[in-house]
């Protein structure tokens, strides 16, 4: 045995995910719209598969992999790829092995991730965070936010709210920031729980991303769809835009620009 794949594939909206790992014991974590690579010992969970009783019992992939399902792919003198039902019946053992694969990458990842989840969780050394508001098929305004630790805050429109095209246009107005007003909004959305990068349902929607600027790196995270934002994504886009909305900014903001910094309703 040299490589083995298991992909989940759940039912309804929730994502699923997929690993691949071989014998050079590199594993490939995908989930979303994230990618994860890292190193676990590959012979164990060779040994533990290739002792399955199951395995012998299952027939091969016959088409489209029905939700509600586990698809392994494993390589050696053959290939197999057999599906299994995530859940009821029987293959117990098997939906056990794809489990606890997932938790054993996951804890990898998990640990290689620490230093900046610990980072966004205390957010001491953070100097700088900007969203950048990328439009809509709306209101939704392209700008680029940035409240910074000295009490200042900053805001660039290269476009007019609500207008896709136009004359080369940029506007730049400042304001004091209260930053501590910053970083409870940032707490209590519970940035440290967001992923680098989030996945596509539509185009139509609001596109924006957030940049966590420390002293000496800077944490990205790109929301394309707001359809697929987590609550902590929406959380602290959302909350900073009121901050934004209630400063005093000079020069003053249109009343488009107003509008485009206001909270909407979903």
């Amino acid at each position: 045995m040299s490589r083995i794949v298991v992909s989940e594939f759940p039912s309804g909206d929730i994502a699923g995910w997929q690993i691949a790992i071989d014998d050079t014991n590199r594993y490939v974590y995908r989930f979303g719209a994230v990618e994860e690579r890292g190193t676990i010992p590959f012979s164990p969970w060779a040994a533990r598969l290739s002792a399955s009783a199951e395995l012998r019992l299952l027939h091969p992939l016959s088409g489209k992999v029905p939700p509600g399902s586990y698809l392994f792919w494993i390589e050696g003198r053959r290939v197999l790829a057999p599906e299994i039902p995530m859940e009821g019946g029987a293959f117990a053992d098997l939906r056990a092995f794809a489990s606890d694969l997932h938790d054993a990458a996951a804890a990898d990842a998990l640990k290689h991730n620490a230093p900046r989840i610990k980072a966004l969780l205390s957010l001491h050394d953070l100097s700088a965070i900007a969203i950048e508001s990328h439009g809509c098929y709306g209101p939704c305004g392209i700008y680029t936010l940035t409240f910074a630790r000295t009490g200042a805050a900053a805001i660039v429109w290269p476009t007019p709210p609500g207008l896709w095209r136009s004359e080369p246009y940029t506007v730049r107005s400042r304001a004091p920031a209260n930053w501590d007003a910053v970083i409870a909004a940032l707490h209590a959305a519970h940035v440290e729980r967001l992923e680098p990068r989030y996945q596509i349902r539509a185009v139509d929607t609001a596109s924006a991303t957030l940049r966590f600027r420390f002293r000496t790196w800077t944490y990205t995270v790109e929301g394309p769809d707001s359809m697929a934002w987590p609550r902590e994504f929406r959380a602290a886009f959302g909350t900073l835009r009121g901050l934004a909305a209630t400063a005093r900014w000079s020069p003053r903001f249109t009343a488009e620009q107003l509008d485009a910094l206001r909270p909407r309703r979903r």
